[in-house]
C-alpha cells in the first residue's frame, strides 16, 4: 500500500514538473497582463446583469463594481478589440436605455503581469524561520526517536506536501489567483500538524 502511494506521489510530481516546464501555470486574470476597461454606466446596476452582458462580449473577463460610485464598472479582460468594446456599449445601451459612447464613457488601460516569484517573496522569510523553529522544537522534544531521523521525516512531510500542492495546481490547471498562497500556507501548516501527530504517536508507542 505504502509503495503504491509513493509511486503515485512520484508520478504526480513528475507530471507537475513536465507541465510547469512546458505550459507553465494557468495564471488567472488577477496576475496576468490584461486590459482594464472602465465604463461609466451612469446609473446603479445589478452586477449579475452586467456579468451576463460582459460574458456575451469577452471570453475571459472579471467584472468588478467600483464601490465608491456604484455606477462605474471595471472589467479585466485578457485580449480585447475595438469591435468588442463597441458591442459592449451597444448592449449596455440596449439593456439600460442609456446613450453611452466609447469616446466619453469607456476607457482602456493596460495592467502588466505579476511574476509569481514576486507573489510568494513576502512569505519566504517567515516560512523559513517558522520551519527552522519547528524543526528544532521537534528534534528536541522527540530526540528519543533520533534527532536527525525526526528532522528528515519532518522535512520530508513539509517539502512533499508543498511539492504535491504545486504539482496539483499545474496538473488540474487551476487558475493561480489570490487564494493560491493562503491555501498553500494551510497545506504547510497541515504538514506540520501531521508531523507532530505522527511523532507523538510514535512516542506513545515507545512508552508502551
Amino acid at each position: 500500500m505504502k509503495r503504491n502511494i509513493n509511486i503515485l506521489f512520484i508520478c504526480l510530481l513528475i507530471a507537475g514538473i513536465i507541465l510547469v516546464a512546458t505550459l507553465g501555470f494557468n495564471v488567472g486574470l488577477d496576475y496576468r497582463a490584461v486590459n482594464q476597461i472602465a465604463v461609466n454606466v451612469g446609473q446603479q446596476y445589478n452586477v449579475q446583469d452586467i456579468k451576463n452582458i460582459v460574458n456575451q462580449v469577452y471570453k475571459e473577463n472579471k467584472v468588478q463594481q467600483v464601490e465608491i460610485y456604484k455606477d462605474l464598472l471595471q472589467i479585466s479582460v485578457y485580449g480585447q478589440s475595438e469591435p468588442e468594446n463597441v458591442e459592449l456599449i451597444n448592449k449596455l445601451n440596449e439593456f439600460y436605455g442609456t446613450e453611452l459612447t466609447i469616446e466619453k464613457d469607456l476607457t482602456v488601460t493596460s495592467q502588466s503581469n505579476v511574476h509569481l516569484r514576486d507573489l510568494i517573496r513576502p512569505y519566504v522569510l517567515p516560512v523559513v524561520i517558522s520551519l527552522l523553529v519547528v524543526a528544532v522544537y521537534f528534534m528536541i522534544v522527540y530526540r528519543a526517536q533520533g534527532p536527525f531521523s525526526v528532522l528528515f521525516t519532518f522535512m520530508q512531510h513539509v517539502i512533499g506536501a508543498s511539492a504535491l500542492y504545486v504539482s496539483l495546481i499545474a496538473i488540474t490547471r487551476v487558475p493561480v489567483n489570490i487564494l493560491v498562497v493562503p491555501v498553500g500556507l494551510i497545506v504547510y501548516a497541515g504538514a506540520i500538524l501531521v508531523s507532530g501527530f505522527l511523532f507523538e504517536r510514535n512516542k506513545g508507542a515507545e512508552a508502551e
